[in-house]
């Protein structure tokens, strides 16, 4: 388990012995949004990394992992949540784009500086 444990992963993937996923009950299906708690975790890194334990390989502390409390607004609530969360990780990407195409603009400038 790393400091960086919870991840969303689109597709097919290969998951090791010590991963995990998650799917909500039936019978929370009308009051609760797996991409909502989803997002809570993703954003609950260093909580989630606390309950793990061991060594040289640690591992998630099961027990200690189902006493993290997870606030549980109406759906209607999480739905609100999570579309201002989507638009502030289209921002984030947006910005990453830019920080991109400058980096690109100041290694061209740089080449240019040696290759004349």
């Amino acid at each position: 388990m790393s400091e960086n444990c919870v991840r969303f992963v689109n597709g097919d993937f290969w998951m090791l012995d010590s991963g995990g996923t998650f799917e909500i009950r039936h019978d929370y299906s009308d009051k609760v949004l797996k991409e909502y708690i989803g997002q809570l975790l993703l954003h609950m890194q260093d909580e989630v990394y606390e309950c793990s334990r061991g060594g040289g390989q640690r591992n998630l502390d099961t027990e200690q992992f189902a006493e993290l409390e997870i606030p549980l607004p109406p759906l209607e609530v999480q739905e609100e949540i999570l579309l201002e969360l989507r638009n502030l990780q289209s921002e984030i990407a947006d910005a990453n784009h830019l920080v991109v195409l400058a980096e690109e603009k100041i290694h061209g400038f740089v080449e240019g500086l040696w290759g004349e």
